[in-house]
């Protein structure tokens, strides 16, 4: 959540000139809140997959009620203060249709067979931004691609548009690192949990350094951003490149890591807790970050660097105190469309598992 508000308010702030340079460095860092966000979200999905057992119904209705929630409702309350931005995807739309999916297909599918979609989901969106052409025009056609697999030229739908295979390909890749992790933690291997964490993040963010590094030194970034060398630029966000998830999901790896073991060795005991509050309010934080940039660009008095993280820290500051507010009253409850469940074929056993946006059993 914090590398949301701190990429979303370099965006805001930072729009002269003069600052653009400041502007990229920390919308580049922000870019970790992304992929971190959805393999969390995933990890989620798989720790309670294996920890929770049989009788999933009640808590794979709450996730299904959630996710119908994010794309019905979520899109017009972030849409109001974007402003007129044309059609357009957001992260909580993609999300809304991952944990709607993760819930029906997990129960009844192995390890492999997610790895394997999750996988071919992913290689299939890249060789449709490719190979698929509809008009050059915003057709019937084209916002499909666009909405599913993403473009390198959108042209129906915004830029910044979250397309949902790609993104869903991760969420069901992490959720069988989830269940990895809950094994590991459930036999009190918390040192070979965190090392293998270490490993996975340090070695994504290695190999992607050294290709991006070597396709530099041959030249093969030096043609345009829309060509081949889009899946080798750790920049290329949308639709999110090889090497872009390779090293902000790595550098996320770590963060987690370092969050795992300061967990255990007791460190940093407030600041985690008021990551924990964050997280678990982390939908009324992401509404609200948008409403309080509005807030910002529109009456607060710009300045220079400093007065732009003063503001930076003030915004964050209100939003965890209004997040603390939010988990005491319990408001998460209004986050509902009242999805019931109903009679389903025997195949579809009513399991679920919470994930980021749903408040977690205590």
């Amino acid at each position: 959540m914090f590398f949301v508000l701190l990429s979303h308010f370099a965006s805001m702030y930072f729009v002269g000139p003069e600052m653009a340079g400041w502007r990229w460095a920390l919308v580049r860092l922000g870019m970790i809140a992304t992929p971190t966000f959805v393999m969390l979200s995933g990890i989620l999905l798989g720790v309670h997959y294996h920890t929770t057992g049989a009788g999933f119904s009640r808590v794979q209705t709450r996730l299904i009620d959630r996710g119908l929630f994010l794309l019905l409702v979520s899109h017009a309350v972030i849409a109001i203060p974007q402003g007129d931005r044309g059609l357009i995807l957001y992260s909580t739309d993609g999300l809304g249709v991952a944990m709607i999916f993760g819930a029906l297909l997990l129960p009844g599918m192995r390890k492999r067979s997610r790895l394997a979609i999750g996988v071919g989901a992913y290689v299939v969106s890249w060789l449709a931004i490719y190979f698929w052409h509809p008009a050059l025009s915003a057709t019937g056609g084209t916002i499909v691609k666009e909405a599913l697999f993403g473009s390198l030229v959108p042209i129906a739908l915004n830029s910044g548009t979250f397309p949902i295979v790609p993104w869903f390909g991760v969420y069901l890749v992490s959720s069988v690192f989830g269940e990895r992790l809950a094994a590991l933690y459930k036999e009190g291997s918390t040192r070979r949990l965190a090392a293998e964490v270490l490993c996975l993040g340090a070695g994504s963010v290695t190999v992607a350094v050294g290709i991006e590094l070597l396709a530099w030194g041959l030249g093969a970034l030096s043609g345009s951003r829309y060509d081949a060398s889009a899946l080798i630029r750790v920049g290329q966000k949308s639709p999110p490149a090889p090497l872009y998830l390779l090293f902000y999901g790595g550098a996320g790896l770590l963060l987690l890591c370092g969050c795992l073991v300061a967990e255990k060795r007791g460190w940093f005991r407030r600041t985690l807790g008021c990551a924990v509050v964050s997280g678990e309010t982390s939908l009324f934080v992401y509404f609200a970050h948008w409403y309080l940039l509005w807030f910002c660009g529109h009456l607060l008095a710009r300045g220079g660097v400093a007065r732009g993280f003063t503001y930076f820290a003030v915004s964050t500051a209100i939003l965890v105190a209004g997040a603390h507010v939010w988990q005491r009253r319990a408001f998460n409850r209004v986050f509902t469309v009242r999805y019931q469940t109903v009679e389903r074929p025997p195949w579809l056993r009513l399991d679920a598992v919470p994930v980021m946006w749903v408040e977690q059993p205590r």
